[in-house]
Order: C-alpha cells, then structure tokens, then sequence
C-alpha cells in the first residue's frame, strides 16, 4: 500500500502518502515511549535521577543479561532487538522517500545512528521511574534491530532501487 503500485494507488499524490507514513512512524515511536514508561510512576527529585544515572545505570554491556541465566533473559535480549526492528524499517522508508539518491550504506548508518540516539532517550526516560534503571546494552541491541530493519527493507521492497 505504501509503495503505490503502478496500476493502483491508494492515496491522492505522494505528499498523502508521505503525511501517512509520518504519522505512523510517530504512532510507533509514541508506542515505544509509553511502553517504557509503562509502570508510570516517576522520581520527582532530581537528584535521586542523577544518583541512578551515576551509580545505578548498566554501564558493562551485557553484564546484568550474562549474569543470570534463563530463559527470560534470552526472550528479553530478542524482545529489545524485536522492538527496533520496525523502526529501522519505518526510518529507512522516510530516508528513502526525502533522500531517494543516497547510497545504501550511508541510510543504513544513518538509521543505526538515529535508532542509537533514540535509545539512549528512551533510557533516560526510564531512569525517570521508580525502580528502573538505565542499561547500555539495550542501546546496543536497540541499533542492531535498526540495522536488521534497514536490511530487511531492502527485502520488502517491490523493487531494486529503493
């Protein structure tokens, strides 16, 4: 639907297309920030925030994950990869319709680099509730599901130049 086929189209002109393609990639990033925020109950103190992202915060990665081993932190580690997987599909798409001439590895480092920036933001907004804390892995498992999902766009699209 979002790739207009030749002999159908959905929306009125391109700018249609492109408005609704904006606002699912704003649904879906507003879905990521409530879904990490989810308990909603926050720290109103600043000071207990920079005491967490100080001393609390994961910065080994993968230490927490390799420290226990079960099963959940196996499904946790994929859940991280899993939730970033379309917003590097959703990404490549709008660097592809704004930018159509880049080359292909310079969108896949570009959307690596925004899924990187977006994690980090949302892990600052998850050392904001009480009882959470902030861990680089996720950051790191956050810009391989970019990488996944930028790949894989390449493999959704209906032809080779996109």
């Amino acid at each position: 639907m979002l790739q207009d086929f030749e002999g159908y189209s959905s929306f009125e002109n391109d700018s249609h297309r492109n408005s609704f393609l904006l606002s699912i990639t704003l649904m879906y990033i507003f879905f990521l920030v409530l879904a990490v925020l989810s308990p909603y109950r926050f720290e109103f103190s600043l000071k207990a925030i920079e005491q967490k992202i100080l001393y609390q915060t994961n910065w080994i990665p993968f230490r927490n994950q390799l420290g226990m081993r079960n099963i959940e932190m196996s499904f946790w580690l994929l859940r991280d990869v899993g939730a970033f997987i379309p917003f590097g599909l959703l990404s490549t798409f709008c660097m592809r319709v704004v930018w159509p001439d880049l080359s292909r590895g310079y969108v896949i480092s570009m959307v690596a680099l925004s899924g990187v920036l977006f994690a980090i933001f949302l892990e600052f907004l998850k050392t904001t509730g009480v009882g959470r804390y902030g861990d680089v892995t996720v950051v790191m498992l956050a810009c391989l599901g970019c990488i996944i999902g930028s790949v894989f766009f390449r493999f959704l699209s209906r032809s080779n130049r996109v």
